[in-house]
């Protein structure tokens, strides 16, 4: 080999040692800005992960909020389908928050949701919404838009609250306000009435004694008496539904008390060939009631039972102890007595079925309609209530539901 070509080897040889080291120091500091990287890498994936988990966390505490709300939230994008529906907003409706999101809001409520009426927020306004049984539930909502952070709208949150409780508080002051004006007018028809009542029935005496028995004139008379003792107990009906109601307490045994207003009605029971059957439970079942009060309350509803029954039937009568969930219109919670009446009977037709305990609504020829209004009204005093069961032409279940005594 040659000198020159020594030499070039050996420039050669620098140049490749050069280059390696140009290499190995490049490597490196890919190397370390690697390592850099992976530890910039490692840092934002905490840094996002930890906004992940406040996310997480706002979420949680922004869905508690939603949640926690007494008035129920249903939040629409700008296609229609919901994208939040809150724990109130099922309460109200009957829906499941499942059954609903992502879900059009015009299939799921049977209406259109405008957009435009939410430009802005608005008062409240008085509407309705559709619940799960297809009934409309009365509610006061308010609707506005949804924004994103430069201003452009998103969706529409409609926030509503539950009237019925309300409609029905108004309804129970309007029925006050009669019964109180009722109350009144009782007084003026007891003092008006009942004087010319008196006197009519004493004439009419003083008439029957101038006639025999098989005269005719005396059953003309006889039916004017009756008339002026039916016109009477209408009077004392009528007094005893207004009056305000004073009770005198005690530990009643309720199967002697139905054995006693059974007995009373024995003759039209079996006049109509009414057959009865008595369930009481193995022990005495002892509620705290007004005795003659409570006679008053079995006598008018068992009466109502026979009466049901123009062709015969059966009546079972059955006492026994329950557990009772909470009820919103009476504080009775918890073990209960309860008397129930079964009867075979015309049953009430559903369209009747809530106005049974109205004063003076009958279905009867004859009758003031004041008889159930009256039980109804001495249970409340009582706190307890009364619920009632029925199919018309099939029967029904009327259940007394009363206190009983602690140890029971």
């Amino acid at each position: 080999m040659s000198i020159n070509q020594m030499k070039q080897l050996e420039a050669s040889f620098r140049a490749f040692t050069e280059t390696t080291r140009h290499l190995e120091e490049a490597h490196e500091k890919l190397t370390q800005r690697i390592q850099a990287l992976d530890q910039e890498l490692e840092r934002k994936n905490r840094e996002l992960a930890r906004k992940v988990e406040e996310i997480n966390r706002m979420k949680d505490y922004l869905d508690s909020i939603l949640n926690g709300m007494s008035d129920g939230v249903v939040a629409v994008d700008l296609e229609g389908r919901i994208t939040t529906f809150n724990r109130a907003a099922g309460k109200i409706t009957g829906l499941d928050a499942d059954d609903v999101l992502s879900e059009e809001y015009a299939s799921v409520f049977g209406q259109r949701f405008d957009h435009r009426s939410a430009s802005s927020i608005v008062d409240h306004q008085v509407t309705e919404i559709v619940g799960k049984q297809g009934k409309p539930i009365p509610i006061s909502e308010r609707v506005s838009r949804v924004t994103d952070s430069v201003g452009l709208t998103v969706g529409t949150v409609k926030v509503f609250q539950d009237l019925r409780e309300i409609t029905q508080l108004r309804q129970e002051i309007r029925r006050k306000d009669r019964l109180a004006a009722l109350g009144e007018m009782a007084a003026t028809v007891a003092h008006e009435i009942r004087n010319p009542l008196g006197g009519i029935e004493g004439f009419a005496l003083l008439l029957a004694r101038d006639f025999r028995d098989s005269a005719p004139q005396k059953k003309l008379i006889e039916r004017i008496l009756e008339g002026t003792k039916s016109l009477n107990q209408v009077v004392s009906d009528l007094l005893a539904f207004t009056r305000p109601l004073e009770f005198k307490f005690d530990q009643i045994e309720c199967p002697g008390l139905i054995d006693d207003v059974l007995l009373l009605l024995d003759g039209e029971i079996q006049s109509r060939g009414i057959s009865v059957e008595k369930r009481y439970d193995n022990g005495n079942l002892i509620i705290t009631a007004d005795r003659e009060k409570m006679r008053q309350v079995l006598l008018n509803i068992l009466l109502n039972a026979v009466q049901s029954m123009a062709d015969g039937g059966a009546l079972t009568v059955e006492t026994s102890r329950v557990d009772l969930p909470p009820d919103e219109k009476t504080p009775l919670v918890g073990k209960a007595g309860r008397i129930r009446v079964v009867d075979s009977g015309c049953g009430i037709d559903p369209d009747d079925r809530e106005k049974i305990f109205n004063p003076f609504f009958t279905t009867k020829d004859r009758g003031t309609g004041l008889g159930l209004a009256i039980a109804a009204k001495i249970t409340e005093g009582h706190h307890g209530r009364i619920e009632v069961q029925s199919e018309l032409n099939a029967g029904s279940t009327l259940d007394i539901l009363l206190p009983i005594r602690e140890e029971q």
